[in-house]
């Protein structure tokens, strides 16, 4: 289905490290991880476009659909790095979610039909909060942990201010130059289908919604973790997958439609510059803060073992 192209661009491709150097081909399976969710793997072959896991096709889409042909449902994550370099790329991306929505918005069947899907977009940041960070966090500030993003970005326009105490980086355009004012949904994720999108004071363009809420500032922990992340956004207990179950959560009681949807396609789109620094806390933390576990630690200038960034790149090595 053509709502592939719409999509590669934007998704990561994560391949398992392996202690050979054969070709990067797996077998289907199926599984179930610690965290109790479910996982599965498509075989790829290598050839031809990197593939979604589609479910099976049908002679209609699944439930809550409107739309011409076959509807399909399709849940899209944004996993966006917020640390201190990303304020120009954070531009970019905001300057090119029209793209994508659109292509989204115009989906076809194989014979030309519209599909009008129904589309949820969840935007949150790479930050799962870090014990070599705490200290130098603002505030106001306080790590999302795999939380969605919902505000625009004008109303948190603090977090395009860096953390230098001396002379921070301000790059405050990375919000405003596409979100002029904001445009946030009525859910803690953008929805739209063929009845329109779930934003107020009408038909206001996805794109530019995405284009508000998109952005995540600069301030975040540079011990970038989107894989952890990842794995607590898709948690189907979440109050934000399961908002019947957080009825007395003051943030998240006042909504009633969850994110993930049973049976819909998922995409998980990561953006950083960075590698991944997952670690199961709060014993993997030890990898960065006990003095005595400095395998994976770089020399600083002065020669010395200094537990930066450095490390998850080092640790990544032999997988």
């Amino acid at each position: 289905m053509r709502f592939r192209r719409a999509l590669v661009p934007f998704v990561a491709v994560m391949a398992a490290c392996r202690g050979d150097a054969a070709p990067a081909t797996a077998e289907s399976s199926t599984g179930t991880d610690s965290a109790g969710l479910s996982s599965g793997t498509q075989a790829i072959s290598g050839e031809g476009d990197p593939r979604l896991d589609l479910p099976p096709e049908t002679d209609g889409g699944p439930g809550g659909c409107v739309g011409d042909g076959d509807c399909v449902e399709i849940d899209v994550l944004f996993v966006i790095d917020n640390s201190g370099t990303m304020g120009e790329e954070q531009l970019n991306l905001a300057a090119n979610f029209r793209k994508l929505i659109e292509q989204l918005q115009n989906l076809e069947d194989p014979l030309g039909n519209p599909i009008n899907p129904s589309v949820n977009i969840m935007v949150t940041n790479t930050d799962f909060g870090h014990p070599r960070c705490t200290e130098f966090e603002k505030p106001d500030y306080s790590p999302r942990q795999g939380a969605p993003v919902y505000e625009g970005c004008n109303a948190r326009i603090n977090r395009f201010t860096g953390l230098d105490p001396q002379d921070p980086l301000i790059i405050e355009a990375a919000c405003t130059t596409y979100c002029p004012t904001d445009i946030a949904p009525a859910d803690p994720f953008i929805h739209f289908d063929a009845l329109g999108p779930n934003l107020p004071g009408g038909p206001a363009p996805v794109a530019d919604a995405l284009s508000c809420i998109g952005p995540q500032g600069i301030d975040g922990c540079g011990y970038e973790a989107p894989l952890e992340v990842m794995l607590h956004a898709l948690n189907p207990d979440a109050c934000w997958n399961r908002p019947d179950a957080c009825q007395d959560d003051p943030e998240w009681g006042q909504y009633s439609r969850g994110f993930l949807r049973p049976g819909a396609v998922l995409a998980v789109a990561i953006v950083t510059d960075e590698e991944d620094c997952s670690v199961a806390a709060p014993d993997g933390w030890t990898w960065f803060a006990d003095r005595g576990n400095q395998l994976y630690w770089e020399n600083d200038r002065e020669g010395n073992p200094a537990p930066s960034s450095a490390i998850c790149w080092n640790a990544g090595l032999p997988c």
